[in-house]
């Protein structure tokens, strides 16, 4: 479920950059690379959720859109 969890996640981060910003502008808000923005964005099981929450949030969501971001993978068996 995690890994559900991570790939909705990282969908999510690279639709809502591209609209916005470049892979560098995002890496530069959050105070990282832009090769981990890539690995992000294409849900390398090397970054962490935080990594991805705090990249989502720097485009200007809500935490409420990421609650629904996993809300949409269906229901949570943990």
């Amino acid at each position: 479920m995690l890994v559900e969890i991570k790939l909705a996640l990282s969908r999510n981060l690279k639709e809502r950059r591209q609209k916005l910003m470049t892979q560098a502008e995002l890496a530069g808000k959050i105070h990282s690379s832009q090769p981990r923005i890539v690995k992000a964005e294409n849900g390398d099981a090397s970054v962490s959720i935080e990594l991805l929450i705090k990249a989502i949030l720097a485009t200007g969501t809500i935490p409420q859109d990421i609650g629904d971001v996993i809300c949409s993978i269906g229901s949570l068996r943990i």
